[in-house]
């Protein structure tokens, strides 16, 4: 790989980085270095982390051919010579829409210290905390919605950064966020009692003890109050949406999370992760995989679809990856071990 001398953060230094750094800085430089009066710049990231590390070759690197290929066959691609696995039909037909990287590797096996760097670009340090890239990307962000918000997962802190910078956590998108309305019985003038009260009391002790650890929690809180009375919290309800259009993203957590990051991104939340988990296969890796490929087919192409009608994939990056992939051989029990030599990444 050349060195590339165009603005920004060099190329074989963003890879050193990790994958987060690369497609940021990418999409950063292109949008310095290309946007014209009239068109958008990258203002907003969906990651799409498959938790476990998947194996490329039952999704984007398939080698039937080979012996320790498992069966899986491939299917041709909107892409003249790309072939994708049998398990993802509706991206195949978007290959064109893509950047595919199917040479990634890495040194780390241990999912905690892959998955780390793979967030911030940094190997974990005893008594060093690290943000992840949705902090740095979420910090200082003003208005009631988040600016980082993690679905089905629980993203990665923003450390140092401050509370009000790391992921806003949604466990279920397919179910109503809880606690952020009043709890049955407390009306309007005594829940603002409550406040009124709460504010009092932490205003006495931050004059007894003043500290940047007491303001980033009086912070996280008021973010908290301001979303429970903001309109702009419908954004979370997918219940607005027709019952063919949610049908189209799959019915599990990771489709409903991907249609909730397009709706995230239409209201302008910069930063939106959604976790796919269940593919650390050392063992039934030819029935558990499938399954998860077409949980990511369906999401991930109809989220594409989406975005590009709605005019919003021309200012999103959409980044796809696991923190590392799974080894060529098949093992005993009928599963693939843990693999940095070699791994995927999509990128839209």
């Amino acid at each position: 790989m050349s060195e590339d001398t165009s603005p920004g953060i060099p190329r074989r230094r963003a890879l050193q980085l990790g994958l987060g750094a690369l497609a940021w800085a990418a999409a950063t430089r292109r949008a310095r270095a290309h946007t014209a009066p009239g068109r958008p710049a990258a203002t907003s990231c969906v990651f799409l982390f498959l938790r476990g590390g998947p194996s490329q070759l039952e999704t984007f690197d398939p080698r039937p051919e080979h012996p320790n290929g498992g069966g899986t066959r491939s299917i041709a691609t909107s892409v003249t010579g790309l072939r994708v696995a049998e398990h993802l039909p509706r991206m195949a037909r978007r290959m064109d829409r893509v950047t595919l990287l199917r040479a990634m590797t890495g040194k780390e096996r241990n999912h905690e210290r892959a998955e780390h760097l793979l967030h911030t670009g940094h190997l974990p340090a005893t008594g060093t905390v690290y943000p992840g890239l949705g902090a740095w990307v979420a910090r200082g962000r003003a208005g009631p919605l988040p600016g980082y918000v993690a679905v089905a997962g629980a993203g990665h802190p923003a450390g140092p950064l401050g509370a009000a910078a790391g992921p806003f956590r949604v466990r279920d998108p397919r179910k109503p966020i809880p606690y952020l309305k009043p709890p049955r019985g407390l009306d309007g003038r005594r829940f603002q009692g409550r406040i009124a009260a709460w504010r009092a009391r932490e205003e006495a002790f931050a004059r007894r003890l003043p500290g940047a650890g007491l303001d980033a929690r009086r912070a996280v809180w008021e973010q908290a109050l301001a979303l429970m009375e903001a309109p702009e919290l419908a954004v979370f309800d997918l219940s607005r949406e027709s019952a063919r259009t949610r049908a189209r993203y799959g019915g599990g957590r990771f489709g409903q999370g991907c249609l909730l990051a397009r709706r995230l991104v239409g209201a302008q939340v910069p930063f939106v992760e959604v976790e796919l988990s269940g593919w650390d296969t050392h063992r039934d890796n030819f029935t558990r995989t499938p399954k998860l490929a077409r949980e990511l087919d369906a999401g991930l192409a109809a989220l594409l679809d989406d975005l590009r009608a709605d005019g919003h994939l021309a200012r999103t990056l959409v980044v796809c990856a696991g923190e590392f992939g799974r080894t060529p051989r098949i093992n005993a029990k009928g599963g693939r071990d843990h693999h940095s030599e070699l791994f995927f990444a999509l990128l839209a």
